[in-house]
């Protein structure tokens, strides 16, 4: 049997940008002025200028439904102790991080702090960026840009030889596992965090190992939940 996976994959791609200066110059220092980003676009880049007379930067978004994305703020070592978060609309924290301890990329020349944002809702929703220096002195200057982080795609992986169930002759409701059947996708390139799945049989029950952003193996079983006495097979 073909068992056909649909697969999100998580990225932190990097994007070619242009940019817009903002000055934070008594503007755009609580959520209530937050500086307009618009909807989500990957090309949009701010560039922001931090005084060293105010504490925090806001901006808000308009984020499509079923969108996954992630907030990229450049670091470098003259903003250590600056923090970011993500809100919501109701003011809930969704992600924040902490600098240096959050930092990716520490010994490159693009050092960065990312939060992620994911508008699992039916219609498009407002979300808010705050960036505060911490312990940050001087004037402080950071970059701000969006990219998708799951993109959802789809792949055909093939599971090979026999799952055997013993069947429920104890009527459990529960039902009875069968033998499990394992694929591994560690080389597999197009392979991702899984998030469903679509097959011929009915009473599957599938498990996913998830390690760091990638799915990297599939395990199969097939549940018996009829009045069956004997061991059932199952061929793929």
């Amino acid at each position: 049997m073909v068992l056909a996976i649909v697969c999100i994959i998580g990225l932190f791609p990097t994007a070619k940008v242009e940019a817009s200066i903002v000055t934070v110059n008594g503007g755009y220092t609580t959520r209530a002025n937050a500086y307009s980003w618009g909807t989500y676009s990957t090309t949009n880049t701010i560039t922001v200028v931090l005084p060293e007379t105010e504490e925090d930067f806001w901006v808000k978004f308009t984020l499509p439904k079923e969108k996954r994305v992630y907030a990229r703020c450049s670091y470098n070592a003259e903003n250590e102790g600056m923090y970011l978060e993500m809100r919501n609309s109701s003011n809930r924290i969704l992600d924040e991080k902490y600098s240096p301890d959050d930092v990716l990329d520490m010994d490159t020349v693009i050092p960065f702090m990312a939060v992620a944002c994911d508008n699992l809702t039916s219609s498009s929703q407002t979300y808010y960026i705050h960036v505060n220096r911490g312990t940050c002195e001087g004037t402080m200057y950071f970059s701000l840009s969006m990219n998708e982080r799951i993109k959802t795609g789809r792949g055909v992986f093939s599971f090979s030889g026999t799952a055997s169930n013993p069947g429920n002759s104890s009527i459990s409701l529960s039902g009875v596992d069968s033998s499990v059947l394992t694929l591994n996708l560690a080389n597999n390139t197009e392979s991702g965090k899984c998030s469903s799945y679509g097959t011929s049989c009915n009473r599957i029950k599938y498990l996913v190992y998830i390690y760091g952003s990638k799915c990297i193996e599939w395990t199969l079983q097939y549940r018996c939940f009829g009045w069956i006495s004997g061991s059932t097979k199952m061929a793929i």
